[in-house]
């Protein structure tokens, strides 16, 4: 609630630095989900590999909400890395 848990989080220094693919699954800030748009536009700037989906209808807890359509997304990601 603090927000102390985003001490010595710094994006800008360390999102350029991973190389790798990155999937980044954003359910609805308003349902509670964590990645706001404006973090998920900081990351897909910062991440050059990026993937993202949306799941406007699910929170924070996607894969407990609704597992089967976030693995679909996931598996999907991992094929397309072949």
């Amino acid at each position: 609630l603090d927000r102390s848990s985003h001490d010595g989080w710094y994006p800008e220094h360390i999102l350029p630095r991973i190389a790798c693919p990155v999937l980044l699954l954003q359910g609805n800030p308003e349902l509670d989900a964590l990645l706001s748009d404006s973090d998920l536009a900081l990351a897909k700037r910062l991440l050059p590999r990026a993937q993202h989906v949306k799941f406007p209808l699910l929170g924070h807890a996607l894969f407990m909400q609704q597992p089967k359509p976030v693995l679909n997304e996931v598996l999907r990601f991992l094929a397309s890395l072949e």
